[in-house]
């Protein structure tokens, strides 16, 4: 099984690291002379006029802090099966994957925005300054991730056993299909209660809340086989494409379905494929 525990530790560890640089650009007055960058890239307390400062630091906070363990627990499941030797470009390589699927996921929730002609909430009025905001941001997730792969390699690593390969994967999909699928079924029914459903969002927030549930109970169905030593390739597939096609859950049902891809190879097939070679 994946070493989530070594994952968990280094993303709050470069969490903690963006958070520290935050307050310094807060203390000395960059963050408000460069708001644009600073957002951009991540590194703002989000502080709002008309909300108390430390009520919304605090948010920030444990919301980040939720976030970079997130980002490790899918970087220690995604490690064993990304290419090279280094945790540094392994890291980068994850945030790279997570920064694509966000803002596939961010354009087709805004889909009805862009079919009225307005921009995406990551586009600005202006074409240069927004292009510039993306790089800086696409910069920043990169560096992020590079801190993870350093922190994980200066992290001692632990035994696991050798499991059915895609099985710590589909885990991680369906663990994230249920969260996002409970926020999508409350959300959705305070919009079908207030009669806002008729929207792109809101119809894909409803959808979630049906579609979203038998997506994520494939994918518990796939991580149930791959227990057994069986493939889950199948009932990953299905249960991602489920949950991948309502947008809001797009994560959980691509992660799922590079979990049922490789759950088709175990490591006894591995194994013998070596020795044959």
């Amino acid at each position: 099984m994946a070493q989530f525990g070594r994952g968990m530790k280094a993303g709050l560890v470069a969490t903690v690291v963006f958070l520290a640089i935050a307050i310094l650009l807060e203390v000395t007055g960059i963050s408000d002379r460069y708001p644009g960058i600073t957002v951009a890239a991540g590194l703002n307390l989000g502080r709002e006029p008309w909300r108390p400062s430390v009520e919304t630091i605090l948010l920030q906070t444990i919301l980040r802090a939720g976030a970079g363990i997130l980002f490790g627990v899918i970087f220690a499941a995604l490690y064993d099966h990304l290419p090279g030797a280094r945790h540094v470009v392994k890291g980068v390589m994850t945030s790279a994957f997570l920064w694509i699927v966000g803002a596939v996921q961010l354009t087709y929730v805004s889909l009805e925005l862009l079919i009225h002609g307005m921009p995406p909430p990551w586009q600005g009025p202006v074409p240069l300054p927004s292009v510039g905001q993306v790089l800086v941001s696409i910069a920043s997730v990169l560096v992020f991730g590079g801190l993870v792969g350093l922190v994980w390699g200066r992290l001692r690593p632990k035994e696991v056993a050798e499991v059915r390969r895609g099985m710590a994967l589909l885990l991680i999909g369906w663990i994230l299909g249920v969260l996002m699928w409970a926020y999508a079924a409350v959300y959705g029914g305070s919009l079908l209660a207030g009669g806002y459903a008729l929207s792109w969002r809101g119809l894909l927030l409803v959808l979630s809340a049906f579609i979203g549930a038998a997506g994520w109970v494939f994918a518990l169905l796939a991580w149930r086989r791959t227990r057994k030593g069986e493939t889950g390739f199948r009932r990953g597939v299905a249960g991602g494409i489920l949950m991948a096609v309502t947008g809001v859950m797009l994560l959980p049902g691509v992660v799922s379905i590079i979990g049922a891809v490789l759950s088709r190879r175990s490591p006894d097939d591995e194994t013998r494929a070596t020795v044959v070679g």
